[in-house]
């Protein structure tokens, strides 16, 4: 599910997951006049989708299309969210029925070309991919070029593809890492460390940009280094775990405070500190008495100078639990420090 929402996001840039961002100019008159009860079947299934119900929504889009006929709308979400699901066989059926309606229409081209390069039909994907970046450029479209020519044996014009990417979204962490293999395959290994490095700064839980980076070290006779990457990889994957089932314990209940403070603790713990203390915030917006995050931001505020701040929220703190010895003795301390 992980990668098939990675999928979606690259895939279907805006008119397959929000509405409004679809060519709104109708098709035929039947979509002119899209009923209230279509436009609400639509709907559902975007919400169904983006609470990770993938099958439930296709099958609202699936009987939205036989009970009330094609549009472009529901064709495009249908292909984006089977996109998702790589059931690339039906999602290129739905994209080329959209297509058909809309002949001019962009995004159906652009799904189109990425399904063809997937399925190894170069020359189709090229012919999809080169009508696009003639009407609209974008760091997906650079991206597919540039697969499409890596995959054909196109190194240089696959390397320019991937570069064109990164100028309209410098943080695109695919390009990066396709950079890096083009540069491995070469033997440039700085310029391929310095890819699969950014990489995993873009995104800690690239499996194949940590073995990539480890491998290169390998080869350049640095052992050591390439050890100490997989064990940073194992242990960074297993707090972004850990990460994963706080954000999904506050999804699950988003006004528990105790929820909210764990969350922001493992947030705090990965240098994510901005994060946190929104997080904790959060919490003291659902009890304002809640001690833990109360105690936490006063902590992360004593070293940047807040003490005025910090001794607030551990007043607030021993009110609402005036046995906790900790913060009376924190209390205490910046009290004094203060005189």
């Amino acid at each position: 599910m992980k990668k098939a929402q990675r999928t979606v996001a690259s895939v279907v840039t805006g008119c397959a997951l929000l509405l409004p961002a679809c060519d709104p100019a109708p098709s035929t008159p039947a979509e002119a006049t899209r009923s209230p009860e279509v436009r609400a079947l639509l709907e559902k299934a975007v919400l169904l989708h983006r609470e990770g119900r993938a099958d439930e929504a296709i099958g609202v889009l699936d009987d939205t299309l036989r009970d009330h006929g094609p549009s472009y709308d529901a064709l495009m979400l249908l292909a984006g969210f089977l996109t998702g699901e790589e059931d690339d066989l039906r999602a290129t059926k739905a994209a080329l029925a959209a297509l058909e309606r809309k002949p001019d229409a962009v995004e159906p081209a652009r799904m189109l070309g990425i399904l063809a390069e997937r399925a190894g039909d170069f020359d189709v994907a090229l012919g999809y991919v080169e009508k696009v970046l003639s009407v609209s450029q974008t760091a997906v479209d650079y991206y597919t070029l540039g697969k499409i020519h890596s995959r054909s044996g196109r190194l240089e014009k696959a390397s320019g593809a991937f570069r064109g990417a990164l100028q309209l979204e410098p943080d695109m962490a695919r390009s990066h890492y396709q950079l890096g293999i083009l540069a491995m395959r070469r033997a440039e290994w700085i310029e391929a460390e310095r890819r699969f490095r950014r990489v995993r700064e873009l995104n800690p839980r690239d499996d194949q940009a940590a073995f990539n980076l480890a491998n290169l070290f390998v080869r350049t006779g640095r052992q050591e280094q390439g050890a100490a990457v997989f064990e940073t990889f194992r242990v960074g994957k297993a707090v972004l775990d850990r990460i994963d089932l706080a954000e999904a314990a506050v999804r699950a209940d988003p006004k528990s405070a105790d929820a909210l403070c764990s969350l922001a603790d493992l947030y705090v713990g990965d240098q994510r500190i901005e994060q946190g203390v929104g997080t904790y915030l959060r919490a003291l917006k659902e009890k304002p008495d809640h001690v833990r995050s109360l105690r936490a931001i006063a902590r992360i505020a004593i070293p940047s100078g807040h003490v005025e701040p910090a001794i607030q929220l551990l007043r607030t703190a021993v009110e609402a639990n005036p046995h906790d010895p900790e913060i009376r003795a924190l209390l205490a301390n910046l009290e004094w420090e203060r005189k």
